[in-house]
């Protein structure tokens, strides 16, 4: 996994030179390893889970139960046959080196065991990291001064 996070970052800066890699790529990129590394775990547990099923009664054709509705209102609605099953992958994925740092979910399904760097921004547009945020701990600060916190530029007016 981490070659191909180094890998990925490589191209990265290859490709777009000095412009950061947006936040919302490197959750989209997180979330498609969480989803590889669920459907691997399925598939190595059942390699035929997701292959059509010969029904008995259907003239020899493949289908699943009947049709699946997106819609949660219905009181009679069908589940996919394998959605608990993906669910169930899905909590239980663990990827240490993820883009974001250590990937894992509670029994939920909320990610679980991460932080985050809070960040201020200064009059010169600069980000400085001011804490920590995580599920464990809550907010930690850094420092406990900002001398720039309450500062208030001119007011500009555009025409």
């Amino acid at each position: 996994m981490i070659f191909l996070i180094r890998s990925f970052l490589r191209r990265w800066r290859k490709e777009s030179g000095d412009a950061p890699l947006p936040s919302v790529a490197v959750l989209a990129y997180d979330a498609v390893s969480v989803m590889e590394a669920a459907f691997a775990s399925l598939l190595h547990q059942r390699p035929s889970l997701f292959r059509p099923q010969q029904q008995a009664g259907n003239g020899g054709r493949f289908g699943n139960k009947g049709s699946v509705s997106c819609d949660m209102s219905m009181e009679d609605m069908n589940s996919w046959e394998h959605g608990a099953a993906i669910a169930r992958a899905l909590r239980s994925v663990h990827l240490p080196h993820g883009l974001t740092g250590s990937i894992r979910f509670d029994e939920d399904g909320k990610r679980a065991d991460f932080s985050m760097d809070v960040m201020e921004m200064t009059p010169e547009s600069r980000l400085v990291k001011v804490g920590t945020w995580s599920d464990s701990d809550g907010l930690q600060m850094v420092t406990k001064s900002f001398p720039h916190r309450g500062f208030l530029p001119k007011q500009k007016n555009f025409k």
